[in-house]
């Protein structure tokens, strides 16, 4: 029987939270191009928007759509899978003001493919998102995404 091969999913964050770093955490600020790390409304997965739930409810679905999304699109490198190499791959990126993705980046890779295949499935998602807001205005909010591939 042949072993259908699929990049492993993990989550490293808290309940209803990604783990976010290195952007701004203001409150007060909402002008010019700030990149915040939590705000009062986080972005959310435009699927997770059609139902009346509680933040911590929309957090929770806008993780696991963002996760079936990467999941969905995500295709194991040829290369990778001929010379036997996993590993986790840290990607970064930005949801801005208008609900894009942006400034995807990998943080910290394992190999080529695996990192280009990671930057790619994360781009999948754009289209896929609300726009953060603080103080009523819509900001660009910074997340950090870890992908395991595993064969």
């Amino acid at each position: 029987m042949k072993k259908i091969l699929k990049p492993t999913l993990f989550f490293a964050f808290t309940i209803g939270l990604l783990t976010i770093a290195n952007a701004q955490n203001s409150t007060t600020n909402t002008s010019g191009n700030d990149v915040f790390t939590t705000v009062e409304e986080m972005p959310m997965i435009n699927r997770c928007a059609v139902r009346v739930m509680t933040e911590q409810e929309k957090q929770e679905c806008t993780n696991k759509e963002m996760f079936n999304i990467i999941a969905e699109n995500i295709k194991y490198p040829e290369q990778a899978k001929k010379n036997n190499i996993s590993g986790v791959v840290y990607v970064t990126f930005v949801i801005d003001e208008f609900g894009n993705v942006t400034d995807v980046e990998v943080m910290r890779g394992t190999n080529e493919a695996l990192d280009k295949e990671a930057v790619r499935a994360v781009k999948a998602t754009n289209g896929s998102w609300i726009a953060g807001k603080q103080d009523g205005k819509n900001v660009k909010v910074k997340y950090n995404v870890p992908i395991k591939f595993t064969l």
